[in-house]
């Protein structure tokens, strides 16, 4: 609901309102400010996956060198209440409504400043280029529950990079689902038209693996890369993680193979995942074995990094597996273990948006669960690194992916985890189970 301050008599009247109302959150819209469509829910969005009291549209400019570290990220300075949604149950309606311009408070959250800016200012410029050969293929999968997700965050991200009229982003559907799924996704590509958006069916059944492997063969890029729909790539990571595949695959060493950036997953506190190295890229030739050579088997975020598509032709072993636990993980490692050279840039990151929900359910099925980890254990066999894992970093992981998400449910599901610790040849009890 609107309501005109001016109406709005005294301090305590803001709390009647709010009683009377039922409202959750509150923002304050100012005439000198231009907000576009979806203002309010790239706020409410932060909500989701953060524990703030407030989200803000900071006061920073895409150019800025602090941008990175400002946008995306906790906050205790508030840009002001017209760039901002505060949670009622945080902050009273009256004691917001004597907040003038920025100030000091803690327990915020920035999400990027791009749907509001001074009236009547000209849009961000974005650097024309020429409509020349597709540099970047974008395999998005997409189902009908995350249209809205793709359109408001997802499909936006990608546009704040100066090579976007140098990708196309493929829209990789469910077979199952057919020409409604497509029909559904039509508006978007008039939508994002500089994106060259395009339709892709065939899928099988909705899997993310299977979504992602057809959108592998479609691809026309030199590079191909990965973002799901509600996930969004960092301004100018794109731009970065091209820029370093130029620099680092254009000498007389040969190509890279990929370039890997880092992920952050955005929750009730920031974690960064995958991050191998600092602002400055990296080439590591025969990573095999720099990596898993020393026993390290590190993260590779599927979203957050290019493939060279030649390459990847040439290995037609290297998809994502299907009904597996932990897919991209596996995906990362087999990319590893097979490439000539792969380069590493801590200036390109994609924000990854979980919610904080637990893994297993009581309904959880545990024929399909061991299933899964037998096509894991499978996989690992078959990139040969089966038994430098269960020597290595299994008991982290299984303690990670596991026994950290069920918490003090470990004996509710011990049944169904002793068989799945017993299949890699580890003793349940050394585990707690």
């Amino acid at each position: 609901m609107f309501i005109d301050e001016a109406g709005i008599a005294d301090a305590g009247a803001w709390q009647t309102v709010a009683a009377k109302e039922k409202l959750d959150y509150a923002a304050w819209l100012s005439p000198d400010l231009d907000y576009a469509d979806c203002y309010l829910q790239d706020l409410l969005n932060g909500f989701k996956f953060t524990d703030a009291r407030y989200v803000a549209a900071p006061r920073v400019s895409f150019d800025h060198p602090d941008f990175g570290a400002r946008v995306h990220n906790y906050t205790g300075w508030m840009p002001g209440r017209e760039r901002s949604l505060f949670a009622l149950a945080e902050l009273p309606l009256d004691e917001i409504a004597r907040f003038a311009g920025q100030r000091a408070l803690q327990g915020g959250y920035n999400i990027d400043p791009f749907s509001v800016g001074p009236r009547g200012a000209p849009a961000p410029a974005r650097a024309a280029m020429p409509e020349t050969d597709i540099v970047l293929s974008i395999v998005v999968p997409v189902a009908v529950g995350r249209l809205r997700a793709l359109a408001a965050k997802t499909l936006p991200s990608i546009l704040r990079n100066r090579s976007h009229r140098k990708i196309e982003v493929l829209l990789v559907g469910d077979g199952e689902e057919g020409s409604s799924l497509e029909e559904q996704c039509r508006p978007l590509a008039e939508a994002f038209e500089e994106l060259g958006l395009r339709w892709c069916g065939g899928g099988d059944g909705g899997d993310r693996a299977a979504l992602r492997n057809v959108g592998i063969e479609a691809a026309r890029g030199r590079l191909l890369g990965f973002l799901d729909a509600g996930n969004e790539i960092a301004p100018g990571g794109y731009d970065a993680l091209i820029e370093a595949d130029e620099r680092f695959g254009a000498g007389a060493a040969g190509p890279v193979d990929l370039v890997c950036g880092f992920e952050v997953r955005v929750g009730a506190v920031n974690a960064v995942r995958g991050k191998h190295q600092g602002t400055e890229p990296r080439r590591i030739n025969d990573p095999a074995s720099h990596f898993f050579g020393a026993g390290e088997f590190p993260a590779i975020p599927a979203q957050a990094l290019l493939i060279r598509r030649e390459w990847l032709e040439k290995h037609p072993d290297l998809r994502f597996a299907a009904e597996t636990i932990d897919q991209d993980t596996l995906f990362g490692w087999a990319l590893l273990k097979t490439a000539d050279a792969a380069c590493f840039t801590g200036s390109a990151h994609v924000l990854r948006y979980d919610r904080r929900t637990q893994l297993l359910e009581t309904e959880i099925d545990p024929a399909a669960l061991l299933a899964a980890e037998e096509q894991r254990k499978a996989a690992l066999e078959a990139l040969g690194l089966l038994e430098s894992y269960v020597a290595g970093p299994f008991e982290a992981h299984f303690r990670d992916w596991y026994l950290r998400q069920i918490g003090r449910r470990r004996a509710e599901f011990a049944d169904i985890l002793r068989p799945i610790v017993e299949l890699y040849g580890r003793d349940p009890g050394q585990l707690g189970l």
